[in-house]
């Protein structure tokens, strides 16, 4: 379940950060695709300066997308340290995340949803 609300609030913050874009985009500014990316746009819409020169209308249009963003963010990171915490309690998921190539998110993903390797009959099956 931790995965899925994850993935979920992942979704729902890429939907955000794209209209962000898309909001800007149709007053000419165009920002490159990535959550960094738009740390600049979020500072246009929080700010009130004059040398950022973005009516108060859209400000106040997307103050909320803003708000709603940063909520994500906190909510993504809190999951991030349950699964942390799942990760440390689980041995198997220790090891697992010895192996090169595969993470903290990885490992503790495989071993919830990998109860028993013996359902598979070899490597390829399982990679499959």
């Amino acid at each position: 379940m931790l995965f899925k609300s994850r993935d979920l609030l992942i979704g729902q913050r890429t939907q955000l950060l794209n209209a962000l874009r898309g909001h800007f985009g149709e007053v000419g500014t165009v920002v490159p695709k990535g959550p960094h990316e738009v740390k600049a746009l979020i500072g246009k819409v929080m700010t009130a300066e004059k040398a950022q020169a973005l009516p108060e209308a859209m400000r106040a249009a997307l103050r909320p997308l803003v708000v709603a963003l940063f909520t994500l963010n906190d909510a993504i990171a809190h999951l991030d340290k349950e699964i942390l915490k799942v990760h440390r309690a689980n041995e198997t998921s220790r090891r697992l995340a010895t192996v090169p190539g595969i993470g903290t998110l990885i490992a503790t993903v495989l071993t919830a949803t990998v109860t028993d390797p013996a359902w598979f009959s070899g490597g390829r099956e399982f990679a499959a």
